[in-house]
């Protein structure tokens, strides 16, 4: 430090600087282990300013829309930010039944997972289903008489004026690569006919439990619109089983690539709540904000044997391999992995990873997909006891 001291008296004669009080500067050796700690506890608390940086939440009112907007800590109106779009806004900030994603962008930003990303969360009302269902079905107008779809009113709300309020408000990356639309549930089906009919405006959707049961899967004939510069995430929990590998197909026939730019995740052991909800929605943000070159790391093949929501004593037996990519986001391969049944004569392997015993013996199995390969045995005694 003395050393450092004349450094600046040869450039600058005229200067004297003091880096502490003369009594410190008698003993050089004690001098430098209290600058030393100095700095070190000036490190130590800028590292933990940044790692426990808090974004804000800001309320507004646009269109009669309540809108809940999350800006990183770092916001700066001389940097531009991807916005993701959130249907049931309520549920993703507030105290109560929410999925606490304020924390979980605080983590994953501090964490430099993704980069920083602005958050709008649109709040639902009551008419809740009719402005998230872009179809008629006779099920829910069973059960809400008042039901009448008004998905096209909405996204006409969100693309003329949320959109654009948001855009001009706050500093946005106003491209369609800026901009993806999450949902759950029947939000999760709305957000996905979002990206497939208004893909000007979104370059992303992810879909967590969606209601793709609508009017018979409809929204799997809209698949066909998917633009291969779009990406789509949607998953399903086995403890709220409906059947989506459908949704799959269409969507390579246009040109998506799997694990590229459609990702499907059977949820093991996955519910319809927003806890269930919460531990998994850092993966679509992954996807969305996170880095781009992406690699699959591990593979595990879990065998299920997922009870039907409709009709007692019906059970899906299904192999679910679930790949690992580099950034930690997991995904399901269903059609996507090749199956290898071992002892053909004992039993079958379909295709989409279902399976079934013929004789009552354990069916060895070999599973590939990529450079990554599982080997392992279906217990005909364990799976029978879990029914």
């Amino acid at each position: 430090m003395i050393y450092y001291n004349k450094q600046i008296r040869f450039k600058k004669k005229n200067l004297k600087l003091r880096l502490a009080p003369q009594h410190l500067m008698q003993n050089n050796k004690v001098q430098i282990q209290k600058l030393v700690r100095y700095f070190m506890v000036i490190f130590y608390l800028t590292i933990s300013y940044f790692a426990n940086a808090q974004g804000s939440i800001v309320n507004l009112n646009v269109a009669n829309y309540k809108l809940d907007v999350y800006l990183p800590s770092s916001y700066s109106e001389n940097k531009t930010y991807p916005v993701v779009y959130f249907n049931d806004g309520q549920m993703l900030f507030q105290n109560g039944q929410t999925i606490a994603l304020r924390e979980k962008l605080d983590k994953l930003i501090a964490n430099h997972q993704i980069e920083p990303v602005i958050v709008v969360g649109i709040y639902a009302d009551f008419e809740r289903t009719a402005t998230y269902v872009p179809y008629n079905d006779a099920y829910i107008a069973q059960n809400d008489f008042l039901f009448e779809p008004k998905a096209k009113k909405y996204a006409k709300e969100l693309t003329q004026k949320i959109i654009p309020f948001i855009d001009k408000k706050y500093s946005t990356n106003k491209t369609r690569n800026g901009r993806a639309i999450f949902g759950f549930s029947h939000g999760g089906l709305n957000a996905t006919w979002l990206l497939f009919n208004y893909p000007k405006y979104f370059s992303m959707a992810a879909a967590l439990s969606p209601s793709y049961w609508v009017a018979n899967h409809q929204i799997f004939e809209e698949a066909k619109k998917f633009q291969p510069s779009s990406k789509i995430w949607f998953d399903i929990g086995t403890a709220e089983w409906n059947y989506y590998v459908p949704m799959i197909e269409p969507l390579l026939q246009v040109g998506a690539i799997y694990g590229k730019n459609v990702f499907y995740y059977e949820v093991p052991n996955g519910t319809h709540q927003a806890s269930s909800w919460a531990n998994r929605i850092h993966y679509p943000l992954l996807l969305f904000a996170g880095e781009e070159i992406l690699q699959p790391r591990t593979m595990e093949t879990l065998v299920e044997v997922i009870p039907s929501q409709s009709r007692k004593n019906v059970y899906f037996q299904r192999l679910n391999p679930i790949v690992t990519l580099s950034n930690g986001v997991k995904y399901s391969l269903a059609n996507q992995a090749k199956y290898k049944l071992l002892n053909p004569e004992d039993g079958k392997i379909f295709k989409d990873g279902r399976f079934e015993f013929y004789t009552g013996k354990n069916l060895e199995v070999k599973v590939n997909y990529l450079n990554l390969e599982n080997s392992l045995t279906i217990d005909f005694t364990a799976v029978e006891g879990q029914k």
